[in-house]
Order: C-alpha cells, then sequence, then structure tokens
C-alpha cells in the first residue's frame, strides 16, 4: 500500500460518456484519501461541478483536458500579487478504475509520469 499521508494528490479518471461525468466515483475517491490522511487532493469533477451550466456547455473536451494538465504541471503558486516556485506541485497521481480507456485519464497518468510525480491505482492506495 502506498502512504498518502501529508501527500498533495491529484486524482485522475475516466468522465467522458459517465453517468453524471463520474462523480460520484471521484467524490468517493476524495473522501477516501482524506481520511487517509492527504494533506490535500484535487479533485476535478468539483470543478466541473462548480462550473455554471452556460460556461461549462461552451467548453470542449480539450478545454477541460488544459485546464487539468495546467493544474497538475503548475509549480508557480501566487499570493497577493507575488509569484514563487514550489518544488512540486503534486506528490501522487490516484487513478481511478477505468483510467486505462480513458484518453483524458491516460495522458494524464502520462503526463505525471514524465514529470516525475508518483502514479498509482486507487486500489494501491486504499484497501
Amino acid at each position: 500500500m502506498i502512504d498518502v499521508r501529508g501527500k498533495r494528490v491529484f486524482i485522475s479518471g475516466p468522465m467522458t460518456g459517465k453517468w453524471h461525468c463520474n462523480v460520484a466515483e471521484f467524490a468517493t475517491a476524495h473522501a477516501r484519501l482524506k481520511e487517509a490522511g492527504a494533506a490535500y487532493v484535487f479533485n476535478p469533477a468539483i470543478g466541473y461541478l462548480c462550473q455554471r451550466q452556460e460556461v461549462a456547455a461552451l467548453k470542449t473536451h480539450g478545454d477541460y483536458m488544459c485546464d487539468c494538465i495546467h493544474e497538475l504541471t503548475d509549480r508557480r503558486k501566487r499570493t497577493q500579487g507575488w509569484e514563487y516556485v514550489i518544488p512540486m506541485a503534486y506528490d501522487l497521481l490516484v487513478s481511478l478504475p477505468g483510467w486505462e480507456d480513458s484518453d483524458g485519464a491516460a495522458t494524464e497518468r502520462a503526463v505525471a509520469e514524465a514529470c516525475g510525480i508518483e502514479v498509482a491505482d486507487l486500489s494501491e492506495v486504499i484497501a
């Protein structure tokens, strides 16, 4: 098992073509990772749900992928107009079941690996 205590975790998984964009599975994984001690969990389904419907309808799959890849790889954090670089935004990318059949989730995983971010399946993190 991979210990997530104190880690910043990015959840990745299939959304396109799934019922309600797989929001329930993302929410369950998010809660379980927090219970396991993750310091921070990025859940792309929250961003999807929080967008106003008229804005979400204008975004393409590519737009959402750009948002997620930027989130995963951006090392610049801003506070009160100052910009500073942190060593690594995310410690771990956790893939939900079915990621292998999702072009987007497979891309996120490949980007994480290329950037030196540890990757794991949810089953390797949560029993």
